[in-house]
């Protein structure tokens, strides 16, 4: 159904390029006479929107010149891409520029033109003008051709929605009254002259039928549009087609860009017949399946990049308050360079490398024991919260506490500048730093076993032997950062930590050894 719609696209696009390049005034102006057969679009051609949709009706009218029993076949289907209908002309004329600008969209009536601009009998006879005159009229008009589709409007006889009366369905750009076309066969429509851009002529048919010159009888209208009906009914009889102008033989246009495109139209025909699902009944219902899934994916593919968009901003927001931060640290200097400082909290991964930094560089560590320095870094590696923390021995009471005043500094200068994680929960991110495991750890680098800190705790044994096990990374980090850094006797002291937490059983490659 996809590969069927694709072609239909193509197709579409194809045919507006033949109708770009047949709309230009000095290739068809000489074949707008009096009577030919013309297919109009009632809408101008959308070339980012080539094909209508085909589930925004309930059900699809048979286009004019597609009989109902050829709607599931490739044919009817490609001729209901455009809902054109087929009429004839009645005359063309030229118009100024300040008139030409869009056109209205759905044609306007020329008949209560005529009434409104007070045109006698006379007059009008003389508008529709015999076959000579309309040469000689031509002759005039290609000598400047070349203005553009847009300055000139073809007068076409078609059928009309029953029951319009001038102001239904609405008011066209120009200020004249819209209505709808509906095809010649449509025994209940209303004969009209409309007024058509000539951007909006769909087809040009070979073929030229009789009509009367006094079209203002509503009954000489009628017989017109009966005679377009019976001419097109016996041609699809006949040729299963409407006859049309070649663009090359007939319209002579000699461009290599239009015989491409019209070779490729060809084969786009071929493909669309041969389909598997050209005469399927249900073709158009999937087909507006698949257009309202491509709706769809469109419509999710905008929200994630407004989503997208809407996240830049906000990140972009929370990394220069990030930036500052670490220039109002010393991390950075306001040109944007690494200090000291920055290259050692570079080299942590395991912990808050802000708060850890803050304690090495403000000499937190240095009075440390190695017990003492071990139990410090586990507040960095535990952040599960408990019902009622634990009662610390008196000596590591002045460690929890170098560490929540180095994080009440880091917090106090985030809340200045205005970073979102830290500024808003001041309390919360200070006490995320739990002494939950410091005497366990303390005890474990003292060489306790591991049956004795299962004792000591209500923690699970698991979540225990991961906590040590991310604290000796810890300590390494910070250890291989020091040494980098030329900090080589505080570097030392936390290898000896790490030495002495990589032992027995939490340490072990495996139980079964």
């Amino acid at each position: 159904v996809e590969r069927s719609l694709a072609l239909l696209e193509q197709y579409e696009s194809l045919c507006g390029e033949l109708r770009s390049a047949m709309d230009a005034p000095r290739h068809c102006l000489p074949f707008l006479q009096p009577g030919r057969l013309v297919r109009v679009m009632p809408e101008a051609y959308d070339p980012k929107e080539p094909l209508p949709q085909f589930g925004s009706m309930e059900r699809l009218p048979v286009p004019d010149g597609v009989s109902s029993d050829d709607m599931s076949s490739s044919s009817g289907t490609m001729e209901a891409t455009v809902p054109g209908v087929w009429g004839a002309i009645v005359n063309f004329e030229r118009v100024g520029k300040k008139d030409s600008g869009g056109g209205a969209a759905t044609g306007a009536s020329s008949d209560e033109d005529d009434e409104a601009a007070g045109l006698k009998d006379s007059e009008y006879k003389g508008k529709h003008k015999s076959k000579r005159a309309s040469k000689k009229k031509h002759k005039r008009d290609r000598k400047d051709g070349d203005s553009g589709a847009s300055n000139w409007v073809v007068d076409v006889l078609v059928n009309c929605e029953p029951g319009w009366n001038g102001s239904s369905p609405g008011i066209g750009q120009n200020g004249k009254p819209r209505l709808r076309v509906v095809p010649s066969t449509e025994k209940t429509g209303n004969a009209h002259v409309v007024t058509f851009p000539l951007s909006q002529i769909d087809r040009l048919s070979s073929v030229r039928i009789y009509i009367q010159k006094d079209l203002r009888p509503l009954e000489a209208r009628q017989t017109g549009v009966r005679s377009i009906g019976e001419a097109v009914g016996r041609l699809l009889s006949a040729h299963s087609r409407v006859p049309l102008l070649d663009p090359m033989t007939d319209l002579k246009i000699d461009d290599k860009a239009v015989r491409k495109a019209a070779n490729k139209l060809e084969s786009v025909e071929s493909a669309l017949r041969s389909h598997p699902l050209a005469s399927h009944p249900d073709l158009r219902a999937r087909l507006a399946l698949v257009q309202q899934r491509q709706e769809l994916e469109e419509a999710m593919q905008a929200s994630k990049r407004e989503a997208k968009a809407a996240a830049g901003l906000i990140l972009r927001e929370e990394l220069r308050a990030r930036q500052r931060v670490l220039r109002r640290l010393g991390y950075v200097t306001s040109e944007g360079v690494v200090t000291l400082k920055g290259r050692v909290a570079a080299g942590i991964a395991t912990g808050d490398e802000l708060v850890l930094c803050e304690m090495i560089f403000g000499g937190a560590f240095n009075p440390m024991t190695i017990e003492q320095i071990t139990a410090t870094c586990s507040c960095f590696v535990w952040r599960e919260k408990s019902e009622a923390g634990p009662k610390l021995p008196e000596d590591l009471v002045p460690c929890l506490a170098a560490v929540r005043d180095a994080a009440k500094r880091v917090t106090k200068v985030a809340a200045e500048c205005k970073m979102p994680d830290m500024s808003s929960d001041y309390e919360e991110y200070v006490a995320s730093f739990r002494p939950d495991i410091m005497e366990p750890v303390t005890a474990w680098v003292r060489g306790a076993r591991f049956a004795e800190l299962s004792k000591m705790t209500e923690i699970f044994e698991g979540s225990l032997v991961r906590a040590v096990r991310r604290l000796e990374e810890l300590l390494r980090q910070l250890k291989e950062a020091l040494e980098g850094v030329g900090e080589t006797l505080l570097a030392a002291r936390f290898e000896e930590a790490s030495n002495r937490m990589r032992r027995d059983i939490i340490f072990a490659a495996s139980l079964y050894l």
